[in-house]
């Protein structure tokens, strides 16, 4: 299978997505997932549903230049809410696990560990830091 690379030249970094996303990750729910921008700019997030349902609310966001969105926000002001200049991985999940347990709680964990690991707080990506609350709190 082959693995899409994340760059981020201005870190003089890259990143190989996780390999439990083989298939069809655009199918899978509990996903961390990644856009990143023409101007190297990286949002991480998270979804409980279909990756795929999620990047089409963030397109649509886009398409409306809905500012609630950051991504959108920033493809509105940078990119002339130009859809097509977007790249999108998913970049890890999280499998249901067989003795329970709070699976939301660990997306949300990982989404953390990934935008400390890639720098995606605003400014130098386009993370919030009202988001990072959720994790912290």
């Amino acid at each position: 299978m082959l693995m899409q690379l994340i760059i981020k030249p201005q870190m003089g970094m890259s990143f190989i997505p996780h390999s439990s996303l083989n298939g069809q990750p655009f199918l899978h729910p509990y996903v961390v997932y990644c856009f990143q921008c023409p101007c190297d700019l990286i949002y991480i997030g998270t979804t409980i549903k279909k990756a795929l349902c999620r990047v089409l609310e963030h397109m649509r966001a886009i398409a409306k230049q809905d500012v609630t969105y950051p991504v959108a926000r920033h493809f509105s002001a940078a990119h002339n809410s130009d859809r097509n200049l977007l790249r999108f991985y998913c970049i890890d999940r999280v499998p249901p696990n067989v003795r329970g347990g709070d699976r939301t709680r660990k997306l949300r964990q990982l989404e953390l560990c990934y935008i400390i690991r890639l720098q995606t707080k605003a400014p130098g990506g386009l993370n919030m830091d009202e988001e990072l609350a959720v994790h912290l709190g």
